[in-house]
């Protein structure tokens, strides 16, 4: 009997898990250092806020980019060199020469209860940005966050402002079509 409410428990854990369960990409209150792997990018953006915290964990997922073999061995990619917002300011971030985002840093300040954000862009020879567009606020202050960027596009670039009461951040990423060179 004890071995059946055990398994139970187990089951029922991990079904909980699977509906409700977030891997994400920093603890409260910790660095954040997400990179997709080599040939991917960030195709998803989700987490929460915990006013107890002041902070919001993230979650990314990666998806391959759609291009030739041959187009993605010449793939280059590097971090910026410097943060791209100071604590209390907004993000404001476009990757340079056609590049698409791969991967997100950020830091925690407990004064400022806000982040830092650093930004990973690939480029794929061959290939530019067009049809670029903002999805529009993506979550609200103290609220939970979940976007999919739309088939077809990749992250280019992020909005994001932060407000001094709720201590939290809105998001609005910028996506775009990727097309050959013509």
């Amino acid at each position: 009997m004890q071995f059946k409410c055990v398994t139970a428990t187990l089951l029922l854990s991990l079904l909980m898990q699977r509906i409700d369960g977030f891997v994400f990409s920093n603890a409260m209150d910790g660095d954040m250092n997400f990179q997709c792997p080599p040939h991917k990018y960030i195709s998803y953006v989700g987490g929460h806020h915990d006013n107890s915290y002041e902070d919001r964990q993230y979650e990314f997922r990666c998806t391959t980019v759609p291009f030739a073999e041959a187009s993605l061995a010449q793939e280059t990619c590097d971090w910026t060199a410097s943060y791209v917002n100071n604590f209390d300011e907004p993000v404001i971030f476009e990757c340079s020469n056609n590049g698409y985002l791969s991967g997100v840093h950020s830091v925690h300040d407990n004064h400022y209860e806000d982040r830092r954000f650093k930004f990973y862009c690939c480029r794929t020879p061959g290939y530019h940005m067009d049809d670029c567009e903002y999805s529009g606020p993506v979550n609200q202050y103290d609220g939970p966050m979940a976007y999919t960027v739309p088939t077809n596009k990749v992250m280019k670039g992020a909005v994001s402002i932060h407000d001094n009461g709720h201590e939290d951040r809105v998001w609005d990423w910028e996506v775009c079509t990727m097309v050959t060179h013509q």
